[in-house]
This record gives structure tokens, sequence and C-alpha cells, in this order.
């Protein structure tokens, strides 16, 4: 898959060509996780659907010295949102999806909405919006015929 990035403003928006299947699907991660890193749950979807999140951050809290214990008041939180926001997908030049490439794209979903992201598609081949109205994703992403459209929405 060749994957081309520009950003504007708070929207990243990557131009894809080629398939979004299994085997090509390490590139497009790469990419998207330089910007939009996995966090501890949200590794896996059933994970993400099981795991017992306030108990973790109990626990977390609980163990972490505050500013007082640690004698250090001058100690500035760490950034938690990230630069880029956004995400557009431009898949005029993605002719077929597979089912490892949907549900990262569920996951993808789920953790930018979690950094009060969205993700849009723009220029959704036929193939693939077929496959999207088959799966019944099709109402899972929000989608656009031009980018200017989609940077706007978000």
């Amino acid at each position: 898959m060749n994957i081309t990035e520009e950003t504007y403003g708070s929207t990243l928006i990557l131009t894809c060509k080629g398939e979004l299947t299994e085997d090509s699907l390490d590139a497009f991660k790469q990419v998207i996780e330089r910007y939009f890193p996995p966090s501890d749950h949200t590794n896996d979807r059933e994970n993400h659907f099981h795991s017992p999140k306030n108990h973790d951050r109990n626990q977390a809290e609980s163990n972490s010295p505050t500013l007082e214990q640690s004698g250090n008041s001058n100690v500035n939180p760490p950034q938690t949102t990230p630069p880029v926001r956004g995400l557009v997908l431009d898949l005029k030049a993605v002719p077929f999806i597979d089912s490892a490439g949907l549900e990262y794209l569920l996951d993808l979903r789920d953790r930018i909405s979690e950094r009060l992201g969205e993700i849009k598609l723009v220029n959704v081949d036929e193939n693939v919006s077929k496959i999207l109205e088959i799966t019944r994703l099709d109402g899972a992403f929000e989608q656009f015929d031009n980018i200017t459209e989609a940077v706007r929405s978000i």
C-alpha cells in the first residue's frame, strides 16, 4: 500500500493507494500509529469490551505519587492530547478492504474517538462502498465526496 500524508491544522489526511488487507496492514499501521499511538486498553477489540477500566485506573491512581509526595512542584503534566485529532482517509484508489482492514478501521475509529477526534472517509471506491454496506459498516464511518468537505466537518 502506498500512503501519502498531509496535515491541515489538527487533521491528518491520508491518501491511500492499493488494497487494505491483512498483507498490507502493517504499512498502514506504521503511518497511523505515528499520529495515533495505541493505548493500553485498545490493543484488541475483545479486551476493549471486557477489560475492567475503573479497576485499572483506581489501582494506578493509588500507586502513583502526588506532587506533594514527590516533592517536585514544578512537574508539568504529560501531554495527553495528540497534536493531530482528526483523520481523513482518501480511499479513491483503494479497491478492496478485507476483514482485517475493516477491524483495524473500527479499532482506529474507537481510538480516535477516545481522544475526542473523528475519522472520515473520502472518495470511497464502489467496491469498498459495497463491502461496507454488506458488512453493515456503512453507517460506522461518515463518508464524503471530497477532502475539503471532510476536513471542514471535523
